[in-house]
């Protein structure tokens, strides 16, 4: 028995670049599920190896919903490019003082009518984090690693501000812990 792939997919991921999604048997008979970039210099970006051929076949269903991210286009791609001028221009105004309250402030943008699978994948693309309120039609966007307190307020102010002087309709949503 030798070591071959059972199935294999080309995926875009959230930073642009393409890779390969595969499920392989090996020689000892465990099967991986891993995600390797198709750079010069390939970077295995996630691997996990599983002893069930269903397992690995379930978290390749997994990893393509969750690691494949379509380019975005039209209205969606613009938003992914204003949300990412809105996350460096926060990154740069939110200082470094992390002091106060432990918090979730983020920001709140209405986008009514928008396709929140396609909004989703446009914050993936600009490196944002997004939630969609299920009651209305306000998805909720924060940016990872932004500190946890005073500097994460700040950065959802510049972020909200930037995105409200372009012309979406924002707020910031406080949230204490």
């Amino acid at each position: 028995m030798e070591e071959r792939i059972l199935q294999s997919i080309c995926i875009r991921l959230a930073d642009g670049r393409t890779a390969r999604l595969e499920v392989i048997v090996h020689l000892d008979g465990m099967f991986e599920t891993l995600i390797i970039t198709d750079d010069p210099e390939q970077e295995k970006v996630f691997s996990k190896k599983l002893e069930e051929q269903e397992g690995a076949f379930d978290f390749f269903e997994y990893l393509k919903e969750e690691q494949h991210v379509p380019e975005p286009i039209g209205r969606y791609k613009k938003l992914a490019a204003d949300l990412e001028q809105a996350k460096i221009y926060a990154k740069e105004q939110m200082g470094e003082d992390d002091s106060g309250p432990f918090n979730f402030d983020s920001v709140s943008i209405y986008l009514p009518r928008w396709r929140e699978k396609l909004v989703i994948n446009a914050a993936k693309t600009a490196g944002v984090d997004c939630f969609k309120d299920r009651r209305t039609s306000r998805y909720l966007f924060s940016i990872p690693e932004t500190g946890d307190c005073l500097m994460k307020t700040k950065a959802a102010e510049a972020m909200s501000a930037f995105l409200n002087n372009i012309g979406y309709h924002t707020r910031v949503f406080y949230m204490l812990d």
